[in-house]
């Protein structure tokens, strides 16, 4: 119940918590997991859990990793992206459903890779181009291609080349364009799109007009962002509180969360919110 380190290693560089698995690289560009390895989510090869990090593969140029609920998903220095675990909805994007994927597997041959995130079933990156691309579970319309077709392999989004961030949730999606504006597709049950309705899109929509949006992050059901000048701003599911605005009651545009305008860093959990100030509390 409080912090613990996590063996003696002083050289961990970037992290990443799945549902029930966690992945982390060093400086030296190793890539290491831990936790629940029942879909072959670590990337070891094994189904076993592990309750220490263990090494994935000998490679040391990885430089970016992201976990899902039962897959990972990870970049190379070289621009390339690969992934691994639970493929049901094709989440993996490199290997037919249902079968997972057991060691870290190459997502096409393409090497302008740029960001990658993962939601709970499906998978968004961004190209070196400004292109967005998804795959997985569509269901609600979380890839944001149109459709509510599962995609097994990258599937670009729309013709637009001006993205610039993108932050899945548990089935749905927020990114931000260039220009700093805040769009959102997918599940809207909660409202948390924050185009104020209730009601799900399977393609982009803009939300609201502002041009200032800084950084996103999308949760089960509730969004945060933050603004250039330092605001926080939530919507969505608000039953635990997670929005941060001193209620319970859900808000399907953005509100913002107190008066602070030096937020600095946000991150949403399943039913939770966390942030950094500049002042580093």
């Amino acid at each position: 119940i409080v912090p613990v380190q996590i063996g003696t290693a002083n050289n961990w560089q970037f992290i990443s918590a799945g549902a029930e698995h966690s992945l982390a690289i060093k400086t030296d560009g190793t890539l290491w997991a831990w936790g629940r390895n029942s879909e072959a989510q670590l990337g070891d090869g094994t189904n076993n859990n592990s309750n220490v990090p263990v090494q994935i593969g000998t490679d040391n140029n990885w430089i970016a990793v992201s976990t899902g609920s039962e897959h990972t998903l990870a970049k190379k220095t070289n621009g390339t992206i690969w992934a691994w675990g639970g493929n049901t909805y094709g989440q993996c994007g490199n290997a037919a459903p249902p079968n997972s994927v057991a060691t870290p597997l190459q997502i096409g041959t393409a090497t302008d890779w740029q960001t990658i995130s993962t939601g709970s079933y499906h998978s968004m990156a961004i190209k070196t181009d400004g292109t967005a691309w998804g795959w997985g579970l569509n269901i609600s319309g979380q890839i944001g291609d149109g459709t509510n077709t599962d995609k097994i392999t990258p599937t670009q989004i729309d013709i637009n080349t001006d993205w610039s961030q993108i932050a899945p949730g548990w089935s749905y999606t927020l990114a931000i364009k260039a220009d700093g504006t805040l769009w959102a597709w997918g599940d809207n049950n909660f409202g948390q799109l924050g185009d104020g309705t209730n009601t799900n899109n399977n393609a982009p929509i803009q939300i609201g007009t502002a041009t200032n949006w800084q950084s996103i992050t999308a949760g089960e059901g509730h969004s945060a962002a933050i603004k250039t000048d330092g605001t926080l701003w939530a919507w969505g599911r608000n039953h635990l509180g997670q929005l941060g605005d001193g209620t319970n009651d859900d808000k399907n545009v953005p509100s913002q969360a107190g008066t602070a305008n030096n937020w600095s860093v946000i991150d949403a959990g399943f039913y939770y919110t966390i942030g950094i100030k500049t002042n580093n509390s």
